[in-house]
């Protein structure tokens, strides 16, 4: 007898007996049945496990009475708000020129000089240069003040404190009234 005709023997009279759980005897094979299978030691048996007490239950909790729901309230239209005059800045105010004897009055913003501000407003003053260095456009600042876009314009330190500016390189800082005498309409 084989193995396999040994496990099938086994099986048989397991299924015979009844018992699945117990060790049945089966013959053991003989050496003309071919090689022989070792005898499988017994398992020891499982203490059965006590049984666990059950819990008591729970009591319910009461329900919560529901709690009516509150009317919404109407939405207001929502009001823009106003700034307050301490917040609202000015546009910075752009200085005005007027040239004398001629009479008439030009902006002029800082990024131009005062000769281009007054050319842009129809006004002629005299030049040649335009960077500082001829004194063609040399005129006096009657009142407000005037500043240079270059460093060392051609000005004697007598010059700049009588009030003379080259308004090739000169910028208005405040309103300026200039006495060019022969400044001309274009």
């Amino acid at each position: 007898m084989n193995v396999d005709e040994a496990r099938q023997r086994a099986a048989n009279a397991t299924r015979e007996s009844g018992n699945s759980g117990e060790r049945v005897n089966v013959p053991e094979a003989s050496a003309a049945d071919g090689p022989s299978v070792p005898s499988v030691p017994s398992v020891p048996s499982v203490p059965s496990v006590p049984s666990v007490p059950s819990v008591p239950s729970v009591p319910s909790v009461p329900s919560v009475p529901s709690v009516p729901s509150v009317p919404s309230v109407p939405s207001v239209p929502s009001v823009p708000s106003v700034p307050s005059v301490q917040s609202v800045q000015s546009p910075p105010s752009v200085p005005l020129v007027r040239v004398e004897p001629l009479g008439r009055t030009f902006e002029a913003p800082p990024e131009l000089t005062l000769l281009e501000a007054a050319g842009f407003a129809g006004i002629r003053l005299p030049r040649l240069c335009r960077n500082g260095t001829c004194r063609t456009c040399l005129c006096r600042v009657v009142s407000g003040e005037a500043s240079f876009t270059i460093e060392w314009p051609g000005l004697s330190r007598e010059e700049k404190a009588e009030g003379y500016v080259l308004t090739c390189v000169a910028v208005a800082r405040t309103d300026l009234v200039l006495d060019v005498p022969d400044a001309e309409l274009l």
